[in-house]
């Protein structure tokens, strides 16, 4: 398996976020919901004027889906995952995204995490698939 910046803050005890989003939501509130999603995930301030917004509001509801699974992993789930795990990040991600990546890593046994150059919540395909291919089908 290999997860990208996986969204775990495996907290014991989840914040009101998930219900701030989806009252949000429900109010027919939707573009504040995408903005409070990405301004909580860390998205840049710059790159918040170049989100496609339209389609994004399309698929809010989306989001608190997302959130109450991230919300509902334990550490306990995660220990009982059985298979050689990549946890991948983006060296260009905030700490939010990498802190994310690693707690996951630690969390899963038979996880290894790798750091790739790469912008914020992303690599360039000629870096993340030879990565993938070694992981997946050489096992390295």
């Amino acid at each position: 398996m290999a997860l990208f910046e996986p969204p775990l803050q495996l907290r014991e005890d989840p914040s009101g976020f998930t219900t701030e989003l989806s009252a949000l939501v429900e109010a027919g509130r939707r573009r504040d919901a995408v903005d409070l999603f990405h301004r909580s995930i860390g998205v840049p301030e710059e790159m918040l004027p170049e989100l496609p917004m339209e389609a994004l509001e399309s698929v809010a509801h989306t989001l608190v889906y997302d959130c109450t699974l991230s919300d509902t992993m334990t550490r306990a789930v995660l220990d009982r995952v059985d298979v050689p795990t990549l946890i991948l990040d983006s060296a260009g991600s905030g700490d939010e995204l990498t802190g994310m990546a690693a707690t996951a890593a630690a969390a899963i046994p038979h996880a290894v995490r790798r750091s790739l150059p790469g912008g914020w919540h992303g690599v360039t395909d000629d870096v993340l698939a030879p990565v993938l291919a070694g992981f997946l089908l050489d096992g390295q």
